[in-house]
């Protein structure tokens, strides 16, 4: 009986100091997200990107099927999730990039409890404000927006953190909650499927794999593949997926023929060679203090560019810091690793094969692995909350002055004079050059001149024949073998060929 009220007791206390730690941390990462839409985020759009997924979420929501309707050569995963974005009341495009960049946020975190092994009601001000300084670098000048590169680093990020803490309670629900997680991030992008196959490998050589590990790790992609094939899509999938081109990280090769790049890899390599063969903490803390300042100094003078090879440099750093400590401490270090790999499939892209999208992550796991090499201080909270204001400060500086110069396929800051507010009310806040407003205006325009929610439109150009844009159709969707009309629709700049409402691929929906 006593013994019973006296863990009662011990646990009713431990929530109670738990919340307060856990309300400090939401509330940091509500107010930096919040503080990058208004600063960041909302200047500068394009549509090649900008409202791609929330497009895709929207033909979702009104019942179109993947890959039977909606053609893409990656799972329709991240459309699903950012459903989720029309529930949010506020102007869509602007909800979605707060979403987006608290994304950013929580995957930062989720990382560095992954590196440092520390929870994170545990960290003082000093490690928070790194972790912030860190989520900024992430985002840098990357446009904020739904993407499916942030949504399966969350999602793999978020799911590691889970399954580490239920293999250390022994609780099933975040056990088989990171493994859905994980199972549904190989549905954003294809190259986050290898999470799921290096966990579970990871599972059955270091832990009891079980059947419902397997179940829970499979629940989404089991889910997305029976409705697709009950729709009646299964084929155009298999079709979609499997005809894309591959992809492999040939840029972490590549980076070593630029010289100042080769250069700053080669110098980190050798103070890591220098820290190995020092040992000792006392030798050991030159070369650990120039390998830190090396990361830090590719961060500052990356000038946060889009893809750049800063990311892949880093990673670099990483991988060389990561073997050194590996070979320090005699076992494996298995949060950098995790970032390691995260950072790999993050750059297994078509257009985006750089991992900068973790690049504050990389920077800040190096100094975490250098941390027992480091000289050592004892600083108060007082001057714990100084250097992680001065570090987040300056982090906060160097992205805006990056972005103001070159926001994403945008003009200048300066230049962006046009509100999209004005054109449509989900574009509220958006902010863009005059010439990108026009264009956008007149789409809007066409679509309202032309409305065409009972009919299907094949986009072609004004030299296009009938057939071709019949045949353009058919080789996509496959869906619109019948029923082109003929009729032309011109509309500015734009053109394109109607099928009519009653065709036969319109009865069939």
């Amino acid at each position: 009986m006593l013994v019973s009220t006296a863990l009662r007791t011990r646990a009713a206390a431990l929530s109670a100091g738990r919340w307060p730690r856990v309300t400090a941390h939401a509330t940091w990462v509500l107010l930096l997200s919040g503080w990058a839409v208004a600063r960041i985020g909302r200047f500068g759009f394009h549509p090649t990107d900008q409202g791609f997924t929330l497009a895709l979420s929207w033909r979702l929501l009104h019942g179109e099927v993947p890959h039977r309707d909606v053609v893409s050569a990656r799972p329709l995963g991240s459309a699903l999730l950012h459903t989720l974005d029309f529930l949010v009341p506020g102007p869509l495009f602007l909800v979605s990039t707060l979403i987006a960049m608290i994304e950013l946020a929580v995957a930062t975190i989720a990382l560095a409890v992954l590196v440092t092994g520390r929870p994170v009601r545990t960290w003082g001000p000093l490690l928070t404000g790194l972790v912030a300084a860190a989520s900024l670098v992430n985002l840098h000048t990357f446009p904020l927006m739904a993407w499916h590169t942030i949504d399966g680093i969350l999602l793999v990020a978020c799911g590691w953190w889970a399954l580490r803490a239920g293999l250390r309670s022994g609780e099933a629900l975040p056990r088989y909650g990171g493994l859905f997680l994980l199972g549904m991030a190989a549905f954003t992008k294809q190259s986050f499927v290898f999470a799921a196959a290096v966990t579970l490998t990871y599972l059955f050589t270091r832990h009891r794999l079980s059947i419902l590990d397997l179940l829970w790790t499979a629940a989404f992609p089991l889910a997305y593949g029976g409705f697709v094939a009950l729709s009646g899509g299964l084929r155009p999938m298999v079709e979609q997926l499997g005809g894309a081109h591959g992809a492999w990280p040939q840029r972490a090769f590549t980076v070593w023929e630029a010289r100042e790049a080769m250069t700053t890899m080669l110098w980190a390599a050798g103070c890591i060679v220098a820290m190995f063969l020092l040992r000792r903490k006392e030798s050991a803390v030159i070369p650990a203090v120039f390998t830190a300042v090396v990361a830090v100094l590719v961060v500052v003078q990356s000038d946060m560019l889009r893809a750049g090879d800063w990311g892949v440099v880093l990673l670099w750093v990483l991988i060389f810091t990561t073997a050194a400590r590996w070979a320090l401490d005699a076992r494996a270090p298995q949060g950098a690793l995790a970032v390691v790999a995260l950072a790999v499939m993050s750059a297994l892209s078509w257009g985006y094969d750089s991992p900068t999208l973790l690049g504050g992550t990389l920077a800040l796991s190096v100094l975490c692995l250098l941390a027992p090499q480091l000289p050592t201080c004892s600083p108060g909270p007082a001057c714990g909350v100084a250097v992680a204001v001065v570090v987040l400060l300056g982090t906060s500086r160097l992205l805006v002055d990056a972005h103001d110069a070159s926001p994403y396929r945008d003009r200048p800051q300066w230049e962006l004079s046009a509100s999209l507010g004005r054109i449509a009310p989900a574009l509220n806040g958006l902010r863009t050059n005059p010439s990108t407003y026009r264009y956008i205006a007149k789409i809007e325009a066409c679509v309202r001149a032309h409305p065409a929610s009972r009919s299907r439109c094949c986009r072609t150009t004004p030299s296009s024949t009938r057939r071709w844009a019949c045949a353009t159709c058919s080789h996509w969707t496959g869906r619109c073998r019948s029923g082109l009309n003929g009729r032309r629709i011109t509309c500015g700049s734009f053109s394109g060929a109607w099928l009519s409402p009653g065709s036969r691929s319109n009865r069939r929906r």
